[in-house]
């Protein structure tokens, strides 16, 4: 019944082994190519059996897959990285008569079995030997541990002086990013990466993502404040332009969805008592929404006396750049923006509008890719009423 539970367990696992192996060589670390996890000099397989004792049938078709690699390319070191629960860890160096249990022939007479016995039976012992000299099983520390180990290296490797939490927030971003590499990249080829690529990524802030990893170790309320932290505690002092992106589950209500626009109106729209606005109205972006919704949206938020625009200066109107761009003033009192499609962000996003321009996604499922030549924080949330206490 939790099968599920452990195989997403196993990938994550193996997802922080990969990080300990690309922050040990300046080489480029392949995930999911030969196996799971390679480098010009080595191979491994990764196996994490949570709830299970080691027998040797239970690395028997990795073993089986490993050896099959070595026939191919017998330059490479080859290891089997597993974690079970009767087992400490350590490296174990195997004979001919351990290799030859592991590779017992299966006793089923279903199809599988007698594939699996013909790929066995084709292994010559002199193969055998030879393999033996370049194989190990290295028993892992269990799955919390080599987390720790995992953020222990990259306090120590990589973020030098950083928090607790900025260390938490930069591996939940790289895991999120080698994640994205296997499942996006078709070429098994090109499922690569480096430490200096890892280290680019970080510092390159524009990609980083607020994600659930984070709020689940941490917890709710310590996420929040490190998301507020980093991102919103200085508001309305410089006069950008800021877009937001919110993402819907499809059962919020008008009273819910208007809460958080005047909110971010409240946090973003500054109109002091005299001279300039100080900081104009936010863009604002519903992904998800309905039609209807959103048209009874607007006339809520009209009746209340809240000036908005849209792009469309009436009825079916093509939706206009030059509408939309018009400045918050004194006294035009313009206080909230909508960009009602993609397309009309998109666009808004490509005008040079002579100011800094900052993209806020608060996403829950679907998220959109703009421009990399802008400042775009991505933050992960379970509803929509978690952004009141985000920002």
């Amino acid at each position: 019944m939790d099968g599920g539970y452990y195989a997403i367990k196993g990938f994550e696992f193996q997802i922080d082994k990969t990080i300990l192996e690309i922050l040990d060589t300046e080489d480029k670390v392949s995930l999911e190519n030969i196996q799971d996890i390679n480098t010009d000099s080595f191979v491994i397989q990764v196996k994490y059996k949570e709830t299970q004792d080691y027998s040797d049938n239970k690395i028997r078709e990795p073993v089986i897959q490993l050896i099959e690699e070595f026939e191919k390319d017998k330059s490479k070191d080859y290891k089997i990285f597993c974690y079970f629960k009767d087992k400490d860890d350590v490296v174990e160096n195997i004979d001919i008569d351990r290799l030859n249990s592991i590779l017992s022939p299966s006793k089923g007479k279903s199809d599988k079995a007698k594939k699996i016995n013909q790929r066995i039976s084709a292994f010559s012992n002199e193969l055998k030997n030879e393999f033996l000299e370049k194989f190990c099983i290295s028993y892992s520390k269990d799955y919390q541990e080599q987390f720790s180990q995992v953020v222990k290296k990259l306090k120590e490797d990589i973020f030098i002086g950083s928090s607790d939490d900025e260390i938490i927030f930069y591996y939940s971003n790289i895991t999120n990013f080698l994640r994205k590499l296997v499942i996006n990249t078709v070429d098994p080829t090109q499922r690569f990466c480096s430490k200096q690529v890892i280290t680019n990524y970080i510092k390159d802030g524009k990609k980083l993502v607020f994600d659930s990893s984070f709020r689940d170790y941490k917890g709710e309320q310590e996420y929040f404040k490190l998301v507020k932290k980093k991102n919103f505690t200085s508001l309305n002092i410089d006069d950008f332009e800021r877009f937001i992106i919110l993402d819907l589950l499809g059962t919020e209500s008008i009273p819910d969805i208007k809460d958080v626009v005047l909110h971010l109106k409240k946090a973003f729209y500054k109109k002091p008592n005299r001279g300039s606005i100080q900081s104009g109205a936010p863009y604002i972006h519903f992904i998800n929404i309905e039609d209807n919704l959103f048209i009874q949206l607007k006339k809520q938020l009209l009746s209340e006396g809240h000036l908005l625009k849209d792009g469309h200066d009436f009825y079916r109107a093509d939706f206009s750049l030059k509408t939309i761009k018009e400045p918050s003033t004194q006294m035009n009192g313009i206080c909230i923006k909508f960009l009602n499609t993609a397309e009309n962000l998109q666009q808004i996003v490509s005008e040079d509008l002579g100011k800094t321009k900052e993209i806020y996604q608060f996403f829950i499922n679907d998220e959109i890719d703009i421009g990399d030549d802008i400042r775009h924080t991505k933050i992960k949330i379970n509803c929509l009423s978690d952004i009141t206490h985000i920002i």
